[in-house]
């Protein structure tokens, strides 16, 4: 009789609250769905993460030094235990000449591509450059600048102390890339140049570059 009465009772409330009762059930359902859909998407998302970051020899650990890291802390960090591969890597910022003067200021990020076969850029359109004064640019670049494929670009200001890090004054751009280095859209890192943050980057080859040490070591680890 208890029970009869209780399931009774609960009907009752149900009919008497029906707006109520089908929202929640529909908040119930949405928040199962939602539930579901993440744990499905999580596996996938994981796969191919991994697979772009392994076809891309993307880096697990950076190392950086405030007085540079020469070719022995290279091959030291790479005879650790565990790690497969270490490969040093050259960046300098640079402030490009705008186009016009009224054109917001760029701060471009110079990075050498691929040291160790590590981080390869992947090419949207042209190709890598090939010379000392040649670079490929990232989409956000040709966007800020209104610069194209084959158009030039002159340095016109570098930090202080690595005043004379690049070997040309003029780069010529040769392709379109996208770099494992920066996998959000939007952030490039802070600089001492400019607005005091990156704008874009391009990748340029080691010739480019006059430093005798390297500004950052890139770290991959067995498994």
């Amino acid at each position: 009789m208890v029970r009869k009465a209780t399931v009774k009772d609960i009907l009752r409330e149900m009919i008497k609250t029906r707006s109520r009762f089908l929202s929640i059930a529909v908040l119930i359902f949405l928040s199962a769905a939602f539930f579901t859909g993440l744990r499905g998407t999580r596996p996938s998302m994981h796969c191919t993460l991994d697979a772009y970051a392994d076809g891309h020899a993307m880096y697990d650990i950076l190392v950086r030094s405030t007085l540079g890291l020469t070719q022995e802390d290279i091959d030291t960090l790479g005879e650790i235990e565990g790690v497969s591969a270490a490969a040093g890597a050259q960046v300098v910022h640079a402030l490009i000449a705008p186009l016009h003067e009224d054109a917001a200021e760029t701060v471009v990020s110079l990075e050498t591509m691929g040291q160790g076969g590590l981080n390869t850029p992947k090419v949207l359109e042209g190709r890598l450059p090939e010379k000392a004064d040649e670079c490929a640019v990232e989409e956000l670049f040709l966007a800020g600048t209104g610069l194209q494929i084959g158009d030039r670009f002159e340095v016109r200001h570098l930090p202080e102390g690595m005043e004379d890090a690049l070997t040309a004054s003029e780069f010529t751009i040769t392709g379109l890339v996208r770099s494992p280095l920066y996998v959000s859209k939007a952030q490039r890192g802070p600089s001492t140049l400019g607005s005091g943050s990156v704008t874009a980057y391009a990748v340029i080859t080691p010739e480019a570059v006059a430093l005798e040490y390297y500004t950052a070591a890139y770290v991959t680890v067995a498994g």
